[in-house]
């Protein structure tokens, strides 16, 4: 099992652009590097579960840090809210939800 990081950051990155919308030119350099960091990090979990090293609740543990992780950047940036940020990151999540989850085995997203 192998995930295509950059295809998923790339569609991460199409999806929150298409919410944040005219915040976009003040976000961009913050959802790429976040949603690039993500999409490794979805990677790492995905093969540490293939490999054993993880179960399925750790992995979910994993991703659910990565989540948080992910908000947490995004409101030290000037101008989004909380809710904008929770609507960029499902967008983006929604985006990939179905090729990760098939990849893993399991229902991670």
């Amino acid at each position: 099992m192998s995930l295509d990081v950059d295809a998923i950051a790339k569609d991460m990155i199409s999806a929150a652009k298409g919410v944040v919308d005219q915040k976009w030119p003040a976000t961009r350099e913050y959802f790429e590097s976040e949603s690039k960091m993500y999409a490794q990090r979805l990677a790492s979990v995905a093969k540490m579960y293939a490999d054993g090293i993880i179960s399925e609740k750790r992995a979910k543990e994993h991703i659910a840090l990565q989540n948080e992780a992910w908000e947490t950047t995004l409101l030290a940036v000037n101008g989004l809210s909380q809710i904008l940020i929770e609507e960029a990151l499902n967008a983006a999540i929604k985006v990939v939800r179905d090729a990760v989850n098939k990849a893993i085995g399991f229902v991670l997203l």
